[in-house]
């Protein structure tokens, strides 16, 4: 059999193929027999009760993965080839048996996609790029890798396409008021255990997997917050920026995040630490919010977003497009978002300055919470800016891990849209503290400076 098949237990079929086990030409079948050269994407897509099929293959890295999934539309896969003289390609598998290397490839293989079914022709150009390595894979992942059964359908969710769109947001948002400032509770809603230079990547060779932790004992990863801001406005009531994990991850983190997920990033919540769960400590229902603002859409972020499902979610259409595109490679879990919510986004591209930042949009029309472009960390990440009675409150979120790295410019390895827009989006926030001096700053996971932070501001 030629190379290049990825099929439901590893075997390899014809070039091109991605079905079940050992198809060639079947309706699961992307094969140049299933689909012949030249014949219209749409046409040759499976219908749509077609299976998913998937695959484990050990490679000389000792890592995965061959993943195919067949959706009800065409599909486009990156995937690692293990084995042979091309040992660490990446392949592009593409409808009608079409295909080819990308010639990139990572220690351990990635997977994304879009699910848009453009020509071949221009099928490279519409594709996502290759995902960033998060790295790892828990027990029953080896378990998977030694062929003792097919991974759970659940786990690859993130490479399925989403059925919810947002609308576009008409802004202001109603309920702003002429010089209103608000009040902000910080509250803790989770943790995450990173390794030590996850916030700080280190130079050199395999910096990514070595910031990763892979050559570090986990008895030296620290714990750090995952922060969720409730928002008191007078007139336009109560704001969520982020929404934390969902209250199931106190039980098991896996029923939410995924097992990879996990294992790779571990998580962990108190009964009492989920967004509602503090909202209720407060006498506030959650019910009450009216508004979510979504930094980015990551998993420690969006994970709790089905909690306030009579709220409006207000995301960047970048970001929305970024995790619609992306899965558990570049940190984002279909389920937390493709939700029946009222999901909105905002366009940047029309945004004028303020301050310091380029790109800015004022939420409710008076100033009193601004939503910054600040990408890099992802395509659409968003930083928050909040005026208060006695001065500004500056949210970064994941555009600025720690103080510490804002102030010695220290680059993280979780960045999946550039480490250039980074540290552009890090310059524009160095830049406003410089001007504002007297401001408040609180950085997405900040663990040396958390219990150093006031109950409320404002």
């Amino acid at each position: 059999m030629a190379r290049g098949c990825v099929a439901a237990r590893g075997g390899r079929g014809s070039r091109g193929c991605v079905g079940s086990p050992g198809c060639v030409g079947s309706p699961g079948c992307f094969s140049a027999r299933g689909a012949p050269a030249g014949a219209d994407s749409a046409a040759a897509a499976p219908p749509a009760t077609a299976a998913r099929s998937a695959s484990t293959t050990q490679s000389s890295h000792g890592t995965y993965v061959d993943v195919a999934f067949v959706p009800p539309a065409a599909l486009y896969v990156h995937v690692r080839v293990p084995g042979g003289a091309n040992e660490g390609d990446e392949e592009t598998v593409l409808p009608c048996g079409s295909r080819e290397r990308s010639g990139q490839g990572l220690p351990i293989g990635l997977i994304s996609q879009t699910t848009r079914t453009p020509s071949t022709k221009t099928a490279t150009a519409a594709r996502s790029g290759p995902g960033q390595l998060l790295g790892g894979g828990d027990a029953d992942t080896g378990a998977r890798l030694s062929g003792r059964g097919p991974p759970p359908a659940a786990d690859y969710a993130g490479a399925i396409a989403v059925a919810t769109q947002p609308s576009p947001l008409s802004l202001p948002l109603p309920g702003g008021s002429r010089g209103a400032t608000v009040r902000v509770h910080p509250l803790r809603c989770g943790e995450i255990l990173l390794p030590p230079r996850a916030l700080d990547r280190p130079s050199g060779a395999l910096s990514q997997l070595r910031g990763m932790g892979v050559t570090t004992p986990r008895r030296r990863w620290s714990w750090v917050p995952v922060p969720v801001f409730l928002v008191e406005h007078p007139t336009a009531g109560r704001i969520l920026i982020d929404t934390g994990f969902h209250a199931s991850v106190a039980g098991d983190p896996r029923a939410s995040l995924g097992r990879r997920q996990a294992w790779v990033l571990p998580a962990r919540l108190g009964d009492d630490e989920s967004a509602p769960a503090r909202l209720r400590a407060l006498g506030i229902e959650p019910e009450d919010v009216g508004v979510v603002v979504m930094t980015h859409l990551h998993n420690d972020h969006a994970s709790g977003a089905t909690q306030f499902p009579g709220a409006t979610f207000v995301v960047d259409g970048a970001e929305w497009d970024a995790a619609c595109k992306g899965g558990f490679a570049e940190g984002y879990r279909h389920e937390h978002f493709d939700q029946p919510l009222d999901w909105r986004s905002v366009d940047y591209a029309g945004a004028g300055p303020h301050g310091a930042f380029e790109r800015t949009l004022d939420l409710f029309g008076d100033g009193s919470l601004r939503l910054l472009a600040t990408p890099g960390h992802t395509a659409g990440h968003q930083s928050i800016l909040l005026a208060l009675e006695d001065g500004e409150l500056l949210l970064t979120a994941d555009a600025a891990y720690t103080r510490r790295a804002l102030e010695e410019d220290l680059l993280p390895i979780f960045v999946f849209a550039g480490a250039d827009r980074y540290k552009r989006s890090m310059a524009q926030i160095r830049d406003h503290v410089a001007r504002s001096p007297q401001g408040i700053v609180i950085c997405g996971h900040d663990a040396e400076r958390w219990p150093q932070l006031r109950p409320v501001y404002g």
